[in-house]
């Protein structure tokens, strides 16, 4: 099982062990996702609930993310984070045995001059540093300790 979280890892993520938290390039990071998107062995985790009401924001986010990420050949939608009923948590995420964890992570950025004839909300409109995008595959050594 590969799963994929954007921004957060939990310790309730790692059990007790040993693992590696690997750099990856998109590209590596595209090909593990589409490998297990193939063999129905993929799962994208939120640490926040994508559909509830107040979490317009965050839904945005994730649906900008996957946008840039789209355009970087890693191919993920707002969609795949979403379960029959809920959005899939973060906890379920447990790295171990054939179950890795990539965390994908970016930085965002501001014109504040180009906005200032904007309404006031709209100014703070962050958008993604394409170029900031990263990849951490995170990995167990050896058996867990339960």
């Amino acid at each position: 099982m590969l799963f994929v979280s954007f921004w957060n890892l939990a310790l309730s993520n790692l059990p007790v062990g040993k693992f590696t938290n690997s750099a990856i390039k998109g590209l590596e990071a595209a090909a593990l996702i589409s490998s297990a998107r193939a063999k129905g062995k993929l799962r994208c985790v939120s640490a926040d609930d994508l559909l509830a009401p107040y979490g317009k924001r965050t839904h945005e986010k994730h649906v900008d993310l996957c946008a840039a990420l789209d355009e970087q050949g890693v191919e993920l939608s707002v969609d795949d984070f979403i379960g029959p009923n809920s959005s899939n948590p973060l906890a379920f995420a447990v790295v171990g045995n054939e179950q890795s964890l990539i965390v994908i992570n970016c930085a965002y950025t501001f014109d504040v001059e180009s906005r200032a004839a904007e309404a006031p909300a709209q100014r703070l409109r962050f958008e993604i540093a394409r170029d900031s995008i990263s990849f951490s595959l995170i990995q167990q050594c050896g058996e867990s300790v339960r």
